[in-house]
């Protein structure tokens, strides 16, 4: 029996945003950049990634005396993209909420285009607040220049409550107070469902057919819209496919859905858990299933 073994592919981070944070200030001119860039593709190496910020934080500019160089990281790589052939080009991690998506979107598609499909790409939240409130100070605008403080619903379970905690502090880096509420084990989705509690975590497994999923939980009579989301259009849009037999037509409308839901965004996603299964070698005919629930009938145990 052969297994395959991958490449290992190496890169190299250019301080499009490091000095002083991972590198000191100065490091770097832009010329430099560019030279160590070209340098980097004669030497083999598999690809070049820059990070993405708006500026220095504010830790950063009250510890260092000497100004820190911050380019930006698609202006960066597309100049090296110029002036190099085959290494691929890294932009990570851009700060999505610190961008306009639909031009954010143009882009990475015309950097793509331009650096002959060279481009990867990734994208996260972020984590220095002074960033945030620079650029899109939404509280404030909203009459909240102080922050708000809004309850916060939690199924009183350890893992549970560890988990709110997370959100808790992450809601807090933008301004939000969220005031934990503990209840009982099984009456948090209850509560949820007969709109006892507006805020809250959630989760949903991923089940193979996308109607009943995305109809039960965003269609405007939907039984498990708890949040009250209602688009006409969404519903609109469910009504029509769910009556296309032919998958793949029906498809395209499901799609546009849910490009309408995520920019209503009625609910923020903020994680893709990955699932592990842990199996004793007398567990038979054990299967995990794309949807996650389990089918214990079909299980047994040898003897």
């Amino acid at each position: 029996m052969s297994k395959r073994v991958g490449r290992l592919k190496i890169g190299i981070g250019i301080p499009t945003c490091r000095e002083g944070l991972t590198n000191p200030a100065p490091f770097l001119t832009a010329k430099q950049v560019v030279e160590v860039s070209q340098m980097a593709e004669r030497l083999g190496y598999h690809l070049i990634s820059g990070n993405d910020h708006l500026t220095t934080s504010r830790a950063v500019r009250a510890r260092d005396a000497s100004r820190p160089n911050f380019y930006e990281v698609f202006v960066s790589l597309s100049y090296i993209a110029a002036v190099t052939q085959r290494i691929e080009l890294l932009a990570g991690v851009i700060i999505l909420p610190l961008r306009e998506p639909v031009l954010l979107a143009k882009q990475i598609t015309t950097l793509d285009v331009f650096s002959g499909g060279r481009l990867i790409v990734g994208v996260g939240i972020g984590s220095h607040r002074n960033e945030l409130e620079a650029a899109f100070p939404r509280l404030a605008k909203a009459g909240y220049s102080d922050g708000i403080t809004m309850p916060f619903w939690c199924e009183s379970v350890t893992s549970e409550i560890e988990l709110c905690e997370i959100y808790q502090a992450m809601m807090r880096e933008v301004g939000i107070n969220a005031e934990i509420v503990l209840v009982p084990p099984g009456e948090d989705w209850t509560m949820w469902i007969k709109r006892q509690s507006h805020f809250q975590p959630t989760t949903w497994r991923p089940r193979a057919d996308p109607h009943g999923r995305m109809f039960r939980i965003f269609y405007s009579t939907g039984s498990a819209n708890a949040g009250g989301y209602n688009n006409p259009e969404v519903d609109r849009l469910m009504d029509e496919a769910v009556k296309i037999y032919d998958i793949a037509k029906a498809k395209p409308l499901y799609f546009q859905a849910l490009r309408i839901i995520a920019d209503d965004a009625p609910y923020v996603l903020t994680v893709y858990l990955k699932w592990y299964a842990g199996i004793n070698a007398r567990v038979q005919n054990f299967d995990l299933y794309p949807d996650l629930i389990q089918r214990l009938r079909f299980i047994w145990l040898k003897q």
